[in-house]
């Protein structure tokens, strides 16, 4: 985004993505900017909660792509107390990062193997 379009914009969009998380969270969750474009959402419930975000924030980046032509990606890692009970917060952060991580790396897997094509994530 940077090379391409700019700081500024780069900067418009991160403050979009966090008015969209904000939007799917709703009055049930936290959603924190811990850093450049990464975000730390805390939501009660259970482990499904993690799960049907990713899902939503897939939905709204396909909705990007097809309104304003630009194309979205991103990584998701989600950890939960349910699963790991004795994990501190700070645990259930490095659990998610860990995951967010693999998951960045089969995203560019994927996109080695199909010759460069973009992922919807």
């Amino acid at each position: 985004m940077n090379d391409n379009r700019g700081h500024l914009a780069r900067d418009d969009l991160t403050r979009e993505v966090a008015a969209i998380i904000r939007d799917i969270l709703g009055k049930s969750g936290e959603c924190y900017r811990i850093g450049g474009d990464e975000f730390a959402a805390i939501i009660p419930g259970d482990s499904q909660q993690g799960s049907k975000l990713k899902q939503q924030l897939e939905i709204e980046a396909v909705k990007c792509r097809i309104n304003t032509g630009q194309n979205i990606s991103f990584s998701i890692g989600h950890a939960d107390r349910e699963s790991h009970p004795q994990a501190s917060l700070e645990g259930l952060m490095q659990l998610a990062d860990q995951q967010m991580y693999q998951e960045k790396g089969s995203i560019t897997a994927v996109r080695a193997t199909t010759g460069g094509a973009e992922s919807s994530r």
